[in-house]
């Protein structure tokens, strides 16, 4: 019987991430979580009614520039050791199978000409110190447990012994969006909100994703730090039930879906299950999503 997958959660408290998280739950998935406020997540959880404590959650109190708790959340206890908690404190066990990033910053106006965000650098901040973290693991020996893409892949156990070339690596799943591709992917009538409101959370999420690609260019093949990635880019986000995973409009790379507004929930819905629990179709390419 394949063993769980096991996804690290970054951002869990924002909705997209959130609503990929509780469905991972419910499948019986083995989920690290980092929250600057564990009771924020717990109540959050509650109002979707997601028991906590629960086996298969370890929440990791702190934030993502903490190296240390960045670390840990990467981390699940072998599939030899299975009454182990997921996160192991002293660095044991294994590297997850998949990481979901939502992370993102408080918007601030203080200059209502120019509004920008509590920290403008935050999501680029956020994948380097995940991808540093990911490869200082795989410095260190540990290795990932499955594929880390959406194959449904889930052999046991990490190879602390295998080459860089040959260890298994996680798959990152993050969260963009729309209003920075070369090619329009909104609707005219949104420009003008996107190049006063958002021109500094996009510009951060501009240089997020050239990160993500020049990870994946590094040479030789081995030195990287992930699998894979697929690159989210959401509408407009809103909060609310939404239309449902089944009905949302996707496009891929610069064939693109143009709509106005799409909620965090659908969003989580989708990603949760087109790509956690998908075939890997998405690997290495930009999705853009909207209702």
């Amino acid at each position: 019987m394949p063993r769980p997958k096991t996804i690290a959660f970054f951002g869990a408290t924002g909705g997209c991430t959130l609503n990929c998280l509780i469905p991972a739950l419910q499948a019986g998935y083995r989920c690290n979580a980092l929250v600057r406020s564990p009771p924020k997540l717990h109540a959050l959880l509650h109002q979707h009614d997601v028991t906590v404590p629960t086996a298969n959650l370890a929440v990791i109190q702190g934030s993502i520039d903490d190296a240390d708790a960045v670390r840990r959340t990467l981390i699940v206890a072998s599939a030899s050791a299975p009454d182990t908690p997921n996160s192991s404190p002293d660095g044991d066990g294994e590297l997850v199978d998949f990481i979901v990033s939502g992370v993102g910053g408080t918007p601030r106006f203080d200059n209502p000409l120019r509004p920008t965000l509590d920290n403008p650098t935050i999501c680029q901040d956020a994948v380097r110190a995940v991808l540093d973290a990911c490869r200082g693991l795989q410095s260190q020996g540990l290795a990932g447990a499955g594929s880390g893409t959406g194959s449904g892949s889930g052999s046991t156990g990490g190879n602390h012994t295998a080459a860089p070339s040959q260890r298994k690596k996680p798959f990152l799943i993050v969260v963009s969006t729309t209003g920075i591709a070369s090619k329009r992917d909104i609707p005219i009538a949104m420009i003008p909100l996107y190049h006063w409101m958002l021109k500094v959370p996009h510009d951060d999420k501009r240089v997020m994703e050239e990160v993500i690609r020049g990870e994946m260019r590094r040479e030789p093949e081995g030195e990287r730090a992930l699998s894979g990635y697929t690159i989210l880019r959401p509408s407009l986000l809103t909060s609310g039930e939404g239309v449902g995973a089944g009905k949302i409009r996707f496009g891929v790379d610069d064939d693109a879906a143009v709509g106005y507004t799409i909620s965090r929930k659908d969003v989580g819905a989708w990603m949760f299950e087109r790509l956690v629990e998908g075939k890997g179709e998405f690997e290495g390419r930009v999705v853009s999503l909207t209702a």
